[in-house]
């Protein structure tokens, strides 16, 4: 059987007898996420430092020379650029979770 989360977290909610331990199994995987989003997001900044070195340019001039077309079409261009934008999603869910602890 396949539940959704909604779906789980409610019936959690509606059975489960005692709401503030229900809270902190909720608040704890809240911090699990987010600790693997913070590694995932060293990660990124460390791949992005190794290609600013690489070619000698900082991440937000490369990405609006290359969102201009300025730049070419290198495939590592396009692993840079998509690096970038999977690091600014990250920061917008990572903002997402900030907002709810």
């Amino acid at each position: 059987m396949t539940i959704s989360t909604a779906n789980a977290l409610s019936l959690l909610e509606t059975v489960y007898p005692n709401k503030a331990e229900l809270e902190q199994v909720v608040t704890k995987l809240i911090d699990v996420v987010r600790s693997q989003y913070q590694l995932r997001l060293k990660h990124y900044d460390q791949e992005l430092a190794s290609m600013e070195r690489q070619y000698q340019m900082d991440t937000p001039t490369f990405y609006r020379k290359f969102e201009a077309g300025e730049l070419g079409d290198r495939d590592e261009y396009f692993d840079w650029a998509g690096l970038f934008e999977l690091r600014e999603d990250l920061l917008v869910r990572m903002g997402a979770l900030d907002s709810v602890s």
